[in-house]
């Protein structure tokens, strides 16, 4: 009975420790990719980013970074498309929206422009 117990408890630690594995290469992807972005290596970050699983790269915060890599390489409708999807994704987020404002102001898209004003 102790002995099945003893592999009852090492079976949840080992899960346990899967799990922040996977956390910390999680973390380390975000990271580097972030990392490549600020040195300006945008194709890198997005390289990068585009390996994430889709439910952590579908949130706010990964597509404002891809939207702004878009934005330094000056292909501004991929990164109105990602920066679109972020207001989508998270509604209530401010960050990020002036950098969509710049590209709809890039872009001539001045009817878009007035409505993301309101």
């Amino acid at each position: 009975q102790q002995d099945v117990a003893l592999a009852l408890e090492e079976d949840a630690i080992m899960e346990k420790h899967a799990a922040v594995q996977k956390i910390l290469e999680l973390l380390c992807l975000l990271g580097a990719g972030y990392w490549r972005l600020c040195q300006f290596r945008c194709r890198e970050a997005l390289q990068l980013f585009s390996t994430l699983p889709q439910v952590q790269h579908n949130t706010g915060w990964v597509l404002h970074q891809e939207g702004r890599a878009y934005f330094e390489m000056a292909d501004y409708q991929n990164a109105q498309r990602c920066l679109e999807l972020m207001q989508r994704v998270e509604p209530h987020r401010m960050k990020g929206l002036d950098l969509l404002s710049t590209v709809l102001w890039q872009l001539k898209k001045e009817v878009e422009l007035a409505h993301l004003a309101q």
